[in-house]
């Protein structure tokens, strides 16, 4: 008795636990594939959608307009940085005039000291050189040329025989200090040509940023332009998607879904949805077992709760590749490789997942057919594209039923069966079917009733 007592709480405690891993692994599965299986449908019909915009009658692709969505962000921080040189260099053409002004006035205020330092070393000059007063007409000493007469005075008695010759301290003053002013004039004039050059060059800089800086706006205005509707459209969407997934991919391990190849891309989604129809699958029986005891988990074990959600997903991979090999028609497709609405596409995933057994036991059937004798090949199928293809034949369409059902030697009622999905097709029929229409097999049966 008292072992009875000590083995229900040891048992009950056993449960507790294993209730409670089981849950939190399908609450990580939740979690996990439906994380994944959100951000590769996100990016599947962002591709989708690029593929159904046209531009000069031609599909674009992710690729394009990534390749655009790349030149419009070079272009953006092209013209960023030409505006911080604008920026930059009008700050210094501001401070270059600013030098250049105070430039200026100095050598216009020692331009006037040196004028009139310059009369006084004429009228000395002139003394030596015994000019009249009347011959003596400058107006600016500072700019006297080989013509007038202030350049003849000057240069007719030099300043050293001024100063050798005259005994009048402030005549040798006189001369000192114009000699100081002349120098001095020389360096200003020297310091001003030099900030002035710097003026003319900084203004050609801010000449050639403007250009810059309007060619990169017109061409970042024509990649979104009215002109350019169908860039610009997609190139909204795009960007809204690519700004998503760039978050989620700079915080979390993620690759990036939204320039994966787009048949990588559908794997994945295909093998997220699998999983994630696994992990449903797993929630049932696992509420079942809420409901009518520990059964389903001690019936199943721990490896299948496991190793279920694997087989959804490559489960949903197997059908998924057979469905666009043509070998399970399961919607309209011929294996060519045509664009797949992405819904389809997790539906098909999630299906697959969620009834495994069900999905191996049809890929099993299609092995059975591929490999069997030609005798043994004979499978009815549904006619779901049959009144499609009636209706795009020339003529009435009750006259090409009829005709039909004359040239298959069966009655008009049968050919309403068909249509109505009432009964199957049988395979010798499908393939005389396909010839009147003109529609492959594909087009016209299915293997899974609608």
């Amino acid at each position: 008795m008292p072992e009875g007592k000590s083995e229900k709480p040891m048992l009950r405690s056993t449960r507790i636990a294993r209730s409670a891993i089981t849950s939190f692994w399908i609450l990580f599965l939740f979690v996990s594939l439906g994380f994944i299986a959100v951000i590769s449908m996100t990016a599947f019909q962002l591709q989708h959608q690029i593929r159904s915009t046209t531009v000069e009658n031609r599909a674009l692709t992710i690729w394009e307009v990534s390749r655009i969505y790349e030149n419009w962000t070079a272009l953006k921080r092209t013209l960023e940085s030409d505006q911080q040189r604008l920026q930059s260099a009008l700050e210094k053409q501001t401070i270059l005039r600013t030098e250049l002004g105070e430039a200026s006035n100095k050598l216009s205020s020692s331009s006037l000291l040196f004028d009139k330092k310059a009369h006084d070393i004429v009228q000395i000059a002139a003394e030596f050189a015994e000019f009249e007063q009347s011959e003596i007409n400058c107006e600016k000493y500072s700019s006297v040329t080989e013509e007038n007469s202030c350049h003849r005075i000057i240069t007719k008695y030099s300043l050293d025989s001024i100063l050798g010759n005259s005994s009048d301290n402030n005549s040798v003053k006189n001369v000192e200090e114009y000699k100081d002013l002349s120098d001095k004039i020389t360096s200003l004039e020297v310091a001003f040509n030099e900030k002035y050059n710097a003026v003319e060059r900084i203004s050609d800089d801010i000449y050639n940023i403007n250009k810059n800086i309007s060619e990169s706006s017109d061409k970042m205005k024509y990649i979104l332009s009215s002109d350019n509707n169908a860039i610009s459209f997609t190139m909204g969407d795009f960007l809204d998607a690519k700004r998503f997934l760039q978050g989620i991919e700079s915080t979390w391990f993620v690759p990036d879904f939204s320039l994966m190849p787009p048949d990588m891309l559908t794997l994945f989604l295909v093998m997220a949805m699998g999983g994630l129809g696994g992990a449903i699958h797993l929630s049932q029986l696992y509420l079942k077992q809420l409901n009518d005891g520990p059964s389903a988990i001690e019936a199943y074990g721990a490896r299948y709760f496991l190793l279920r959600p694997f087989l959804g997903a490559i489960t949903a991979i197997a059908v998924f590749i057979l469905t666009k090999a043509g070998v399970l028609v399961i919607a309209a497709g011929d294996g060519q490789g045509a664009a797949v609405s992405p819904f389809f596409v997790a539906f098909l995933g999630i299906i697959s997942g969620l009834l495994a057994d069900r999905a191996l036991l049809m890929i099993q059937t299609a092995g059975h057919r591929v490999f069997s004798n030609a005798d043994d090949q004979k499978v009815d199928r549904w006619a779901y594209g049959l009144k499609t293809a009636l209706e795009a034949l020339p003529g009435e369409f009750e006259k090409n039923k009829e005709a039909l059902a004359q040239s298959l030697e069966v009655s008009v009622q049968k050919i309403d069966d068909w249509l109505a999905e009432t009964e199957a097709v049988p395979e010798d029929t499908q393939r005389d079917i396909s010839l009147f229409t003109h529609q492959s097999k594909g087009l016209l049966f299915r293997d899974l009733k609608a």
